[in-house]
């Protein structure tokens, strides 16, 4: 059974001068009972993406799978 389904996740950080995409097109699968880690470089987005996934961060563009349409997008305006 699944305890976290993450697809395509994304956030945009925007200032003045540039834009900087923090978390591109991320996707990834948790099983109830499986330890898991997210490794990388230091500015590659993994604090970001823990950020969004405990609501702590607003997520620019969510999929997620609904009853009646299996890729439904909601766009959450980060």
């Amino acid at each position: 059974m699944l305890a976290v389904d993450v697809k395509n996740i994304k956030k945009t950080f925007t200032s003045k001068q540039d834009t900087v995409e923090a978390v591109k097109d991320v996707s990834f699968q948790v099983e109830q009972g499986e330890i898991f880690g997210l490794l990388g470089p230091n500015g590659a987005g993994k604090s970001t993406t823990i950020l969004m996934l405990t609501t702590l961060l607003s997520i620019c563009l969510l999929y997620t799978s609904d009853a009646a349409d299996d890729s439904l997008r909601v766009d959450l305006g980060g």
